[in-house]
C-alpha cells in the first residue's frame, strides 16, 4: 500500500475503535452465555454480573460517543462525522480516485490471463475491466460512477451516525462524562448497543472499500473466552 493520506489515516483510527467495540461485544456475549447456562453462577454470581455489565455498558457508551459525537469542537479531535464532513467539503469521493486503489489497474477490455494448464485444459483468469470497477463503485455508493457530488450519500451516512449518538448521549453526558443531578431515565439497551456496533461496522466497511478497496474485518476468529473457564484454578480443600 502506498503512503496513506490524511483521510485514510483518519479512517484507520476509527476502524481500530470499531474493532475494539466488536471485541468487547464478542467477549461480553460469550461470558453472558456462560452465565445464562450456569445454575451455580445464577445463584452466586450477582455481584460479578453487575460489575461486568456496568463496565461493558460504560465502555461501549464512551467509545461509541467518541466516534459519533456531532458536537466536537477541538481542532485535533477526530471522529466519524468529522471525517465524512471533510470528505464532503473537499469533494474527496470520486470514481477516478477509486480506480487508483486497484493494485493492478482495470483493463479497457476483457483480457484473459493464462494461469495454469492441465494437459490440454487451460485455466484462464479474466482481468478486471473498467466496467467491473464501475459496477463495484456503484454498488458501494448507490450512485452512478459518473456522479461528481456525493453529498447526498455522505449526508445520509452522517445522519445515521447522529442517530447512533442520540441513543447514548444522555447516559454519556449526564452520568459518565459529567456528574449531574439529572436522572437518566432512558438508557441504551444491550440490543441498542449491539445494533450501534453493527451499524458502525457497516459504515467503516463501506468507506474502507471506497478509500482502500479493501474488505475490512472486525472479529477475532480465534476468540474463545469459554476455554479459560474449562479448568478449575481453585483447589478444593
Amino acid at each position: 500500500m502506498n503512503k496513506l493520506d490524511k483521510y485514510q489515516k483518519w479512517l484507520n483510527e476509527i476502524s481500530e475503535e470499531v474493532i475494539g467495540l466488536t471485541f468487547s461485544l464478542d467477549v461480553w456475549q460469550q461470558v453472558t452465555e456462560i452465565q445464562n447456562n450456569s445454575d451455580y453462577f445464577k445463584k452466586c454470581g450477582r455481584h460479578f454480573q453487575h460489575w461486568q455489565n456496568q463496565n461493558y455498558t460504560y465502555r461501549m457508551v464512551m467509545t461509541i460517543g467518541s466516534i459519533t459525537d456531532p458536537c466536537i469542537t477541538k481542532k485535533d479531535d477526530r471522529n466519524f462525522i468529522k471525517l465524512l464532513e471533510n470528505l464532503k467539503i473537499h469533494n474527496y469521493i470520486s470514481f477516478e480516485r477509486f480506480l487508483k486503489t486497484y493494485s493492478i489497474p482495470p483493463s479497457k477490455k476483457a483480457d484473459k490471463k493464462l494461469i495454469d494448464c492441465f494437459g490440454n485444459i487451460k485455466i484462464y483468469e479474466a482481468a478486471l475491466t473498467i466496467e467491473d470497477a464501475q459496477k463495484e463503485f456503484e454498488e458501494i455508493t448507490g450512485l452512478s460512477y459518473k456522479e461528481k457530488d456525493f453529498s447526498v450519500m455522505l449526508n445520509k451516512d452522517i445522519e445515521e451516525i447522529e442517530q447512533i449518538f442520540n441513543k447514548i448521549k444522555k447516559l454519556r453526558h449526564k452520568k459518565l462524562a459529567h456528574l449531574t443531578n439529572t436522572k437518566v431515565k432512558k438508557v441504551p439497551t444491550y440490543d441498542d448497543i449491539e445494533q450501534s456496533v453493527m451499524q458502525l461496522q457497516n459504515l467503516v466497511h463501506k468507506y474502507y472499500l471506497l478509500l482502500f478497496n479493501i474488505h475490512q474485518t472486525f472479529h477475532y476468529y480465534d476468540l474463545n473466552v469459554k476455554s479459560v473457564f474449562e479448568k478449575a484454578w481453585i483447589k478444593n480443600a
